[in-house]
């Protein structure tokens, strides 16, 4: 491995007219953003080719692109344009920046820093054969497509999706199906139909979907399904709800049965470069049938003698609404932000319920100075106007995921404001065996819910100090409000939601 300093650098970029003669070019018919990024980069042929183990250090910028062939390649500094990654190693290491997409091959490996800043992270599929070949000129990259889809095919792995656990309906296994009766181009129909089964109920669910693209980034929609739905996806993601439930008793969501069909026209999200940002609007219609649910006694590693917490009661009836709602992004070299917002509106003339209620998440992150980050969420629910919105448009605040020194559930209604901030700072020089270098942090929680026509209860916060590492987070939570209030100490799998 060698590293390149700002005199060696020189060097190297003295060199490399002569390095561009051997050039790296694509051919073959594999599409793709992938694939097309990567002929983008070699067609500008305005890039460092690195071909031996190389360290990049701090010092070093490039203003252009940079192409890694086969080679192990390690940067600290900065690279203003995009790189691209040919079954070679790519590391970024705290610090570093790179101002476009990083994009690389099958075969290939790129491992980012959590401090380090790049642009989208691009890979060509390993269903697409990739081989190099050397000509006269310099190296061909062919990109060769898989054969043209069947026009069914199992979702998943092998048709099994990846199963769901929590207090009403315990392990849920999911099965999928895929049509695509015109072949795999985005232009043309596709449908989907699935079926689950709820170990605790002892009952089945399913339902389908059916996409059609309709110019650019634009689709529509019909989705139909019995299924299980909440409101509290903004607490935890599936995966880590369902392992905190199996195995802690800890379900940080709410349920209800629903029946129901949708449709929705809507713009997808595009990708994220630095200095970009998106709005992706969306208008669906729906119609649904909603029931309550009983908590059940499902199976968990451990309990303590503890009880599950009741699952709320909703008024049962029929629902109909219109949404219009919109996802926005936007990312600059040291801050990125993700947002949704979704007004619902549903009239009385229609269904057995009348409200419009807007729905709102938002999450920022940003780099502050030496590695240390500031993140910040929040949820809103407001109703607008004189009419509350029925129990299964409810959320809650307490219990871990969002006021830890609060019982789950403790502030619950249509009304419901949370902001949760958290500064981190890594301690790369210390490691902890099995789990690495931790990063320190300091986090601060304040919210509320209550119901339309009733009190507004007082705000409560949360304030904690902890310990996170790649997949697990430690925190001792107090009420600074309360100061004879119970501590509360919360150990937690931390994944992206």
């Amino acid at each position: 491995m060698r590293r390149i300093g700002p005199w060696a650098l020189a060097l190297v970029l003295l060199c490399a007219p002569v390095a561009a003669a051997q050039q790296v070019r694509v051919a073959g018919a594999a599409r793709g953003a992938a694939a097309d990024s990567l002929r983008a980069i070699l067609a500008r042929n305005d890039y460092l080719l690195l071909r031996r183990d190389t360290v990049l250090g701090d010092s070093v910028h490039l203003t252009g692109d940079l192409v890694v062939d086969r080679a192990t390649v390690r940067l600290s500094g900065r690279v203003d344009g995009s790189v691209a990654v040919v079954e070679g190693m790519f590391f970024l290491r705290p610090g570093a920046r790179v101002g476009g997409s990083i994009v690389s091959t099958p075969g290939s490996l790129f491992l980012p820093s959590a401090r380090a800043t790049f642009g989208d992270s691009l890979t060509v599929p390993l269903s697409v054969r990739a081989s190099i070949e050397r000509t006269d000129s310099g190296e061909v990259v062919r990109l060769t497509p898989p054969p043209g889809p069947r026009a069914i095919t199992p979702g998943g792995l092998f048709g099994l999706g990846l199963p769901t656990y929590d207090r009403v309906d315990g392990v849920t296994p999911r099965l999928s199906v895929r049509f695509q009766p015109f072949g795999a181009r985005e232009s043309h129909l596709n449908a989907e139909a699935w079926v689950g089964y709820h170990s605790a109920r002892g009952t089945l669910a399913g339902g389908g979907r059916i996409t059609l693209p309709i110019g650019g980034d634009y689709r529509a929609s019909i989705e139909f399904a019995r299924a299980t739905l909440t409101n509290e996806e903004w607490i935890r993601g599936d995966l880590v709800n369902s392992l905190a439930a199996l195995f802690f008793r800890s379900d940080a969501r709410d349920y209800r049965e629903s029946d129901y069909v949708s449709a929705t026209f809507e713009r997808l999200p595009s990708a994220l470069r630095v200095g970009h940002a998106f709005v992706a609007p969306r208008l669906t219609l729906l119609a649904s049938r909603d029931h309550s649910l009983d908590a059940r006694d499902p199976w968990t590693v451990f309990h303590g003698g503890e009880d599950w917490r009741p699952n709320p009661w909703i008024a049962d009836g029929d629902l109909v609404s219109a949404t219009l709602g919109a996802r926005l992004g936007w990312r600059g070299t040291l801050a990125r932000f993700a947002g949704d917002a979704a007004l619902e509106w549903a009239p009385g003339t229609l269904s057995d319920f009348s409200f419009a209620q807007l729905a709102a998440h938002a999450d920022w992150q940003m780099a502050v100075i030496r590695g240390q980050f500031l993140t910040v969420r929040g949820h809103l629910l407001q109703p607008i106007g004189p009419d509350g919105a029925p129990p299964q448009r409810w959320s809650f605040v307490g219990g871990p995921g969002t006021l830890p020194t609060l019982d789950y559930d403790g502030r619950r209604g249509d009304h419901l404001v949370f902001v949760e901030s958290t500064y981190a700072f890594p301690i790369p020089w210390v490691t902890v065996p099995l789990l690495g270098p931790p990063t320190i942090a300091l986090r601060d929680a304040v919210g509320s819910a209550w119901v339309t026509d009733g009190p507004t209860p007082r705000w409560e916060q949360s304030a904690g100090v902890g310990a996170q590492f790649r997949a697990l987070e430690a925190f001792l939570y107090i009420d600074p409000a309360d100061p004879g209030a119970k501590p509360a100490f919360v150990v937690a799998v931390a994944l992206p939601r």
